[in-house]
Formats: structure tokens, sequence, C-alpha cells
């Protein structure tokens, strides 16, 4: 084999070396775009679930459920609980429901800031040792905030 046949194979070795490494650098940028892109997107969801989030804090509705216990007396169902306004805001009023159960439970009416309300309600649907999430709504002025709390009957 001549020294000119020699350099020829060894061009064409190192060519197509050459052209995997370019490809394998280009499908390195692709997953890197591709990531970048993702990425930037569950960023910018965070970011706007984050300001969503915030919304409810700006506006000053807080409030801590102090207690909650469901009570059976005599065969019959009743809901005890206290609720306390942390926030900045009156709250008007907070809706409790029981969407396990389709049931609204009650409403604890007009709480100032700072102080704490609460009542008995009764209920009907529940079954001992069941775990149920009750879903709080606060309203001050148009504004509402949720959460929801687990109770085990």
């Amino acid at each position: 084999m001549s020294r000119k046949e020699k350099h020829s194979i060894l061009n064409k070795a190192a060519r197509a070396q050459q052209k995997r490494m370019n490809a394998r650098v280009a499908g390195m940028a692709i997953a890197v775009v591709i990531v970048l892109v993702l990425g930037g997107v569950v960023f910018l969801d965070v970011i706007h679930n984050a300001s969503s989030m915030k919304t409810a804090e700006h506006n000053g509705i807080y409030f801590n459920v102090e207690s909650a216990e469901f009570v059976n007396s005599s065969g019959s169902w009743f809901f005890n609980t206290t609720v306390k306004n942390t926030g900045t805001v009156f709250i008007s009023l907070i809706t409790i429901t029981v969407p396990d159960t389709g049931s609204t439970v009650g409403t604890i009416p007009s709480i100032q800031v700072g102080q704490t309300a609460g009542g008995t309600f009764a209920i009907s649907g529940v079954t001992n040792g069941t775990l149920y999430t009750l879903e709080y709504y606060a309203v001050s002025g148009n504004l509402t905030y949720g959460t929801a709390y687990p109770v085990v009957a």
C-alpha cells in the first residue's frame, strides 16, 4: 500500500469520525435546547403559580383552623370547629363543605381580624373511622380564599 493510499484511508476515517462527532454535538445541542425550552415553560409555570398564590396573601385573607372534629351523639353526627382570622381583613363568611359527601356543613359569619369563631353543625352521611377532607372558604368583599382540612370521623 502506497503512502498516498494510506493517507486517503486515514483521511476517510478521520472525516467519518468527524461526521459522527458533529452528529453527537448536534444531538446534544438539540437535547439542550429541548431541556431549556421545557425548563423555561416549567419555570414560567412555577412563577405564574407563585404569583397567583401570592394574590391571596396580598389580599390579606388568612385563617387558621384551630379545631375540627366529628362527634357522634346518640347516633347523630355533629361537626365542631373553630377558626381564627389571622389575616389583615375582615372575613364576612366562612363556608365549610365536605366534597366527599357533597354537602355543606355550615357557615361561620363575621370574623374580625385576630378573632376566633366557630360552631357546631349537624351533618349526615358520615361513617365512623373515615377520613374526610373539609374545605373552608373565606369571603372578604368580593375575594375568596379556601383551604382543605382533613378530619377523621
